[in-house]
């Protein structure tokens, strides 16, 4: 592991970073000029929202120093000096800046314009930080009486902003400190390209295809699991790119294929039959009330009346001196009612009561032929160290079991995203709060109601796009 330590010499800091390698014979680039913002934090492995415990940090880092003059370049050694000046006037600049400026807001632009002006202080590797802040501020026209930043050995930044109380400007500072908090950057995995110092991801895409889970004739495509050919190691997020999956779910299936109809203290199921009710849903309809009709001495007849490019559902009752009640759902039925037949029917009441002769009852909406509009997909990949990014949230409950993505159906048709259709896809990137290694998937799909998807056994297939972590370090990252 290697390390940044401080020595002094006639009161001078020389710094160095310990390593088992020889930098002379490694490509880095040693200019100052070619280092912005956030190549310097990168180096030294701290965020970029600076504050006063980055800069203890970076202290802490460079105090236990033994000099190892024969592994590594007084250049580099100068390289690493001048990054730890300019985070350390940063930071203090930037606090000073927030407690006595309500309109400065501190961003990587202003950031690396900082930068540039300190660069252009000659030797300012060898100037005290205040020194270089006076400068800073004295061209920003503002003055200010700095206390002395300079650290204890023995004590931390926290520490001593909390031990000067005779200093009104650094009380100033230690109340925003603890009373605020700045995060003003994106902190990406790959801050910058610069060198082989720097971390690098690379992208890696599985195409998945649910004919070759595990344990293929005891599982389903809706809810499967896939022991992924290789052990992909240090993946930090993972996405989904495509999808390819045949519009195979039924509008009439075993959940809502039925509803009652109710004649005095009588109740009898109407239960359609679901080949036929996919083929032509008032066809199936008509041929059991007429069952039912001939049954009850009842002349009961459903129409589907259309409005424009649309259609609303209509039950007309004639020449029967019987009042009835259409129930579409009672709490012991297994379905949900927004998956119900009356639902699909356009009516909005489970149950309607007083059917008088000679009178018609109209759903309130029109019919929904493609009720299955969502479908989500879930992939638990097994870990655990990230936060769960997509909740289905339904009138009292909600689920959040691994859900990846959210895709619109269009109608009738076949559903074929990826990436670029981001209008028909809703998907959120996984990102993990540290590397993973992945190696075992499992993979679910569900409709709108919280229900694995009834595909009737059909597969499909997806892409998943990994985000792999991979270090080509010559450095390693800086403890802190």
């Amino acid at each position: 592991m290697n390390s940044i330590k401080r020595e002094n010499n006639n009161n001078e800091e020389i710094f160095i970073i310990e390593d088992e390698i020889n930098f002379e014979s490694d490509t880095i680039d040693l200019n100052i000029d070619n280092y912005e913002f956030k190549e310097m934090i990168n180096i030294f492995n701290i965020s970029p929202n600076l504050n006063y415990e980055d800069n203890s940090n970076l202290f802490s880092t460079l105090q236990e120093f033994n000099l190892n003059s024969h592994k590594f370049s007084q250049c580099f050694i100068n390289l690493l000096r001048k990054i730890f000046v300019i985070l350390n006037v940063i930071t203090k600049y930037k606090e000073f800046k927030q407690v006595n400026d309500n309109n400065f807001l501190f961003n990587e632009d202003n950031a690396n314009e900082l930068i540039i002006k300190i660069k252009n202080i000659e030797n300012f590797e060898h100037i005290n930080p205040k020194n270089i802040i006076q400068i800073l501020l004295s061209n920003d026209n503002s003055k200010y009486n700095l206390p002395n930043l300079e650290f204890n050995n023995e004590l931390t930044a926290r520490e001593k902003i909390n031990n000067i109380n005779d200093n009104e400007q650094y009380n100033k500072i230690a109340e925003a400190i603890q009373n605020k908090i700045y995060n003003n950057f994106d902190n990406p995995i790959v801050p910058g390209t610069i060198n082989s110092i720097k971390r690098i991801t690379k992208i890696t895409n599985l195409h998945i295809n649910s004919q070759f889970r595990n344990n293929y004739y005891k599982s389903s495509p809706n809810n499967f699991s896939y022991n992924l050919p290789k052990i992909f190691n240090n993946v930090v997020s993972i996405n989904l790119n495509s999808i390819e999956l045949k519009n195979t779910w039924l509008l009439i299936n075993q959940r809502n294929n039925f509803f009652y109809i109710e004649k005095g203290t009588t109740k009898t199921l109407i239960e359609l039959d679901i080949q036929a009710a996919n083929n032509n849903l008032l066809s199936a309809i008509k041929t059991e009330l007429t069952s039912y009709n001939n049954a009850n001495g009842v002349n009961l007849d459903i129409k589907f009346k259309s409005i424009a490019d649309n259609s609303y559902t209509a039950f007309n009752i004639t020449n029967s001196l019987e009042i009835i009640s259409i129930i579409f759902y009672q709490e012991n039925d297994s379905t949900n009612f927004l998956n119900s037949l009356g639902w699909i029917l356009g009516f909005r009441s489970a149950r309607y009561d007083n059917i008088s002769p000679n009178s018609s009852l109209n759903s309130e909406t029109f019919i929904n032929f493609y009720p299955i509009d969502t479908i989500y997909l879930a992939i638990n990949d097994y870990q655990y160290n990230y936060n769960e990014t997509n909740i289905i949230c339904f009138d009292k409950t909600s689920l959040d079991d691994h859900i990846l993505s959210k895709f619109s159906v269009d109608g009738n048709n076949d559903l074929y995203i990826n990436s670029n259709e981001n209008e028909r896809n809703s998907t959120t990137k996984r990102t993990y709060n540290g590397p993973i290694n992945l190696s075992k998937i499992q993979v679910k799909l569900y409709d709108k109601f919280g229900n694995l998807l009834d595909n009737n056994k059909c597969d499909y297939s997806f892409s998943i796009q990994l985000e792999i972590l991979y270090e080509n370090n010559n450095v390693k990252l800086l403890p802190i």
